[in-house]
This record gives structure tokens, C-alpha cells and sequence, in this order.
């Protein structure tokens, strides 16, 4: 997901509106404002955007760097009282997938589910750094949740 320079702030992207609803402060929090997933102000510096932004993109990016490149694997790890794999994508030298040369992932043992996503560029600066906790996978929602 592409996070907004706010601590705690909520992106839903609604395939329904192809709107993104973004709460500064937390979900349902007030201000809230609706964005075209474009609107360069939910964007990442990179560009990346919340509708193209799902594990799917994240793993797929990953595969893509694999292929162009070597996967090491560092180790089983604890993030949170979770145990996890770490894992570190290179590309080849001039290889990047786009702006990523290197990939550092922890994923969940048992899911590989990522719970941390580091993402370098080809001369080593960070791009982008994504934690994950609190998170439920399967959650039900209400069903036009995605479209407040």
C-alpha cells in the first residue's frame, strides 16, 4: 500500500468507483477525502500507486527480480513474537523492477504472508520500508465498506 506521510493513515482503494478513500488519522477518522488512485498526492515518490499496490503486485515484482537475479536466504527470524523467513531479492547488476534492485522480505512461516518489505534502489538508497501488524487475514467486512 502506498502510505501518505501520516502515521496510522488508511487508504481503501474501491475497484467499484476507482476512487481512493484516504483518513488521515485512522480509518474513519475525521478528515477523509476521496482521490483518482493517479492524484500524485497518494502516490509514492516512484510513483506507485494503491490500486496497483495488493501481495499479487508485491510477489509478482519479486518473481520478476528473481528471474533477473539470485534469492538468498538469511534465515528464520521472530518480528512480533511471529516467526519468520527472511529472504533478500537481487537483481542482477543493472536489473531493477520498477526502481527495485534489491527486495529484503520477512514472511510468516505459516502464511508467507510479508509482516516486513524493504525495497532498495541499484545504488543501495531505500525506497521503501512497509511493516505489517495488527493485520487479519480474511476479515469480514461490511459489504460497502469498500465504497464509503
Amino acid at each position: 500500500m502506498v502510505a501518505p506521510a501520516f502515521k496510522g493513515a488508511v487508504l481503501i482503494y474501491s475497484p467499484v468507483t476507482e476512487l481512493v478513500k484516504l483518513w488521515l488519522f485512522g480509518y474513519g477518522s475525521f478528515p477523509s477525502f476521496n482521490f483518482s488512485p493517479e492524484n500524485k498526492l497518494i502516490q509514492s515518490p516512484s510513483g506507485q500507486r494503491v490500486d496497483r499496490s495488493d501481495l499479487g503486485a508485491l510477489y509478482q515484482n519479486v518473481m520478476t527480480l528473481q528471474n533477473q537475479g539470485k534469492t538468498t536466504v538469511i534465515g528464520t527470524e521472530s518480528i512480533a513474537n511471529q516467526a519468520v523467513i527472511h529472504l533478500i531479492v537481487d537483481g542482477e547488476f543493472g536489473s531493477s523492477v520498477s526502481g527495485v534492485s534489491q527486495f529484503q522480505l520477512w514472511l510468516d512461516v505459516t502464511t508467507g504472508f510479508p509482516l516486513k518489505v524493504i525495497s532498495y534502489k541499484a545504488d543501495g538508497s531505500l525506497i521503501e520500508l512497509v511493516e505489517m501488524s495488527d493485520y487479519q487475514i480474511n476479515p469480514m467486512f461490511p459489504a460497502d465498506f469498500f465504497d464509503q
